[in-house]
């Protein structure tokens, strides 16, 4: 594979939902009381100061599809049979790498009711700038006469979590802070990774 054009993003504004924050809580029920989302807005807007959202991505042509997965230039295999058949008209695919930093999530002076929720809040972070990132890929391919499919990570359906390696060795990971432990997981763990195609 020849060395990969990586680009990147680093001062995304993050708009997170205090809704969506309850929700992953599991107290939606409880979303309409005032003391309640008081203090989750108030967590936020603690949390937006220690994010540090950054996304770095490529683009790759897609080469060849069949049924057990899908090959971009350079030879790189994505062996995922629900991709191949999502991917059927797609010519062109994105990589990227996603993270919001590992300060949201040290729970240093921090009681067991704020880890919890800054957790919740880091996950919402790093979903909100994933979401950022797909609505403005959709708008450059729009303009261009093509449409997007999902988005699709490591780990969902039969999409190998191992493959989280090949973001890390090859997204500039090193750069963002982010490393990969033997099981392949990320770190930070407010870290995403994921393709999505390009359709004609």
């Amino acid at each position: 594979m020849g060395l990969l054009k990586v680009y990147s993003f680093d001062n995304v504004r993050l708009n997170i939902n205090p809704v969506n924050v309850i929700k992953r809580l599991g107290g939606y029920r409880f979303s309409q009381s005032e003391e309640w989302s008081l203090l989750i807005e108030k967590k936020i807007r603690e949390a937006m100061v220690l994010m540090e959202p950054l996304l770095h991505y490529t683009e790759m042509e897609l080469i060849r599809r069949d049924e057990h997965g899908i090959e971009l230039e350079g030879g790189l295999m994505i062996p995922s049979r629900y991709i191949s058949r999502v991917f059927k008209n797609v010519f062109r695919v994105t990589l990227f790498i996603a993270t919001v930093g590992s300060d949201i999530t040290d729970g240093e002076g921090r009681d067991q009711m704020e880890r919890v929720i800054f957790d919740a809040i880091g996950s919402e972070g790093v979903e909100s700038l994933v979401r950022w990132f797909h609505r403005s890929l959709k708008i450059r391919s729009k303009s261009m006469g093509y449409g997007l499919t999902a988005r699709f990570s490591p780990g969902y359906g039969d999409f190998p979590l191992s493959f989280q390696s090949w973001f890390v060795e090859n997204l500039d990971a090193e750069n963002m802070g982010v490393k990969i432990t033997e099981n392949f997981m990320l770190i930070p763990e407010k870290t995403v990774t994921g393709v999505i195609g390009w359709r004609r």
